[in-house]
């Protein structure tokens, strides 16, 4: 989480946004925010914080500096099991390990 905080900061900039907004878009006061800008963050606060903020917990954890991005992307394109490359923009399937569930036959 080296450019966590970094990486935020830039994409409130780009979407015009400041920590106050963000804040109350999450629930939490700008003190909280801010620790959670230390790095001090839960998954699910990861992804509350890309939520409210319109793009990925992958970008949000880029260490590709994201001001060498064409683009930031958003959250628009992100299902369950894709995410999109903070880098380039292509689409990531995420393939579960482990057995994969039988697809149940009509009639079962």
């Amino acid at each position: 989480m080296l450019n966590f905080k970094e990486n935020v900061l830039f994409v409130l900039k780009k979407r015009g946004l400041n920590q106050t907004v963000v804040s109350r878009r999450l629930g939490v006061t700008k003190q909280a925010f801010q620790y959670y800008l230390r790095g001090n963050i839960s998954l699910e606060t990861l992804d509350r914080i890309a939520t409210a903020i319109d793009t990925t917990p992958a970008t949000l954890l880029s260490e590709v500096p994201l001001s060498e991005l064409e683009a930031i992307p958003t959250r628009q394109h992100i299902t369950a099991t894709t995410l999109v490359c903070p880098s380039c923009g292509a689409e990531l399937k995420l393939i579960a390990k482990g057995e994969p569930k039988k697809e149940k036959k009509e009639g079962e």
